[in-house]
């Protein structure tokens, strides 16, 4: 490659020569030289390649001296001359390097004649010995290693998750391979950039390398687990006792009950990023009690007890009616009224819908397989927006109530189909009423919106619930 463009250049050089030899022989001044190209300065990067050509009269000898002063004798190698024609010489930089920095001189010998120009050498900006992925224990010193190196020498600047960390800091130190962290925590788990910088009156170049720590730990239960230390099946129902442990590296859990390690062979037992989930079936009163969760790593164990209590199977939804839909949205009414002020722990809580396109429902046997699943919470007096729908299509529909001890039944399968897409207009669309009930348009519904967020474990769809007061 370097050979290709050398040859290229030479060619070109040749041309340029002979157009300076024509010039040059019709002139009288044998005493003086030229250069090209006859910049006073070379500026390069290390390994870059560079031709410059002394050029004199036919009857003159010329040389080329090093920044040292010493004559460049070499007609081979990384830096060499090259006769072109009688008194004309090229100085060949192949690859050049930092130590090629300096005045480069052409001389007649024996004369006084000379030209010089000066080379500027810099070397790009390299990571060296800087892993992107680093590990180090919690409680230790952590050193996030990042060597740069560079001519001009860089700066390094460091971002912690894209914030900048500003030096001196109390539990950050910045050296020169890398940033140290005191008394590191899975807090200062996350994303360290470490940014490089050269600035001269030649150059400007910055280059960037993002190294990720894992600090390891022993498992901790989550700041906000998702699952209750007492959870609720019901006779003849299906119950998942959820066991949750944040861990680096993740945790191993095993569940045990009366100190027998319960096999993934005889249970149902599934687990995901950080939790695990034991399914039981209930078919007598004995699989109510205490349920031993052990999550353990390399750093450490975690044990919880999980108490499983009898609790009430809900009732189905009372209601289960199409109240507005537009193309892509469904508001389905299934009755969510509190009857009474006295809560109890098995009051409904929520709203489980499976939604699925009427004829991939018709070709999977009219299975719910591969149903959409959205969970939605309880809010007395609200119906619910099924949305993402796509135009002009029948899906089939059906819901269940949720309380702490599970599901219902579900309801009857129902087909409801949305509108063709609505034509751009510009009043903003609506949600047609159905039947004899009210419609909302978008403008009216965006302004009594309230939000919540359902977790719904495996195979589910986390979902936003929507309060609509009318």
């Amino acid at each position: 490659m370097i050979g290709d463009m050398l040859a290229e250049y030479r060619r070109g050089l040749f041309i340029t020569v002979l157009a300076t030899i024509t010039a040059f022989a019709s002139s009288n001044h044998h005493d003086k030289l030229t250069i090209s190209p006859s910049n006073a300065e070379a500026i390069h990067y290390v390994n870059e390649s560079h031709i410059v050509t002394c050029i004199g009269a036919k009857d003159m000898t010329v040389e080329w001296l090093n920044p040292k002063g010493k004559a460049v004798t070499e007609k081979k190698g990384r830096v060499h001359v090259e006769a072109m024609v009688s008194g004309h010489l090229a100085l060949v930089f192949e690859h050049i390097a930092l130590s090629d920095k300096g005045e480069w001189t052409c001389r007649v010998k024996d004369g006084e004649a000379k030209k010089s120009f000066k080379m500027l050498t810099n070397q790009q900006i390299t990571f060296l010995d800087t892993p992107i992925i680093q590990t180090y224990e919690e409680g230790s010193q952590a050193m996030v290693r990042c060597e740069v190196k560079g001519d001009p020498e860089p700066q390094v600047s460091w971002s912690f998750n894209g914030q900048s960390i500003v030096i001196p800091h109390a539990k950050f130190t910045k050296l020169a391979d890398g940033l140290l962290i005191k008394n590191v925590s899975r807090n200062d788990s996350g994303e360290y950039t470490c940014r490089a910088y050269q600035v001269s009156e030649t150059i400007s170049n910055v280059r960037e390398k993002t190294i990720r720590l894992n600090v390891q730990h022993k498992p901790i239960a989550p700041p906000r687990k998702a699952s209750a230390d007492v959870q609720y099946g019901y006779m003849n129902g299906v119950v998942n006792l959820t066991c949750e442990a944040e861990a680096e590296p993740q945790a191993t859990f095993t569940w045990s009950r009366d100190g027998k390690k319960m096999s993934p062979k005889n249970h149902a037992i599934y687990t995901g990023n950080h939790t695990s989930m034991l399914q039981l079936s209930i078919s007598d009163v004995s699989a109510f009690g205490n349920y031993n969760c052990k999550a353990s790593n390399s750093m450490g164990i975690l044990e919880r007890v999980i108490t499983l209590k009898e609790g009430t199977k809900p009732d189905s939804p009372t209601q289960f009616n199409l109240r507005g839909v537009n193309s892509d949205t469904f508001d389905i009414d299934v009755g969510a009224v509190r009857t009474s002020n006295v809560r109890t722990p098995m009051d409904i809580n929520g709203y489980r819908f499976e939604v699925i396109p009427e004829q991939e429902y018709r070709s999977n046997g009219e299975k719910w397989d591969t149903a959409r699943i959205l969970n939605f919470g309880f809010q007395d007096g609200i119906t619910f927006l099924i949305n993402n729908l796509s135009p002009n299509t029948t899906y089939a529909v059906r819901v269940a109530s949720r309380n702490p001890a599970g599901l219902s039944d579900w309801t009857e399968t129902k087909f409801f189909t949305t509108y063709s897409k609505e034509p751009i207009m510009n009043s903003a669309p609506s949600i047609s009423k159905v039947g004899n009930s009210k419609y909302l348009t978008s403008s009216q519904f965006f302004l009594t919106i309230g939000v919540l967020c359902v977790e719904h474990w495996r195979g589910s769809i986390t979902n936003k619930w929507l309060n609509v007061v009318l």
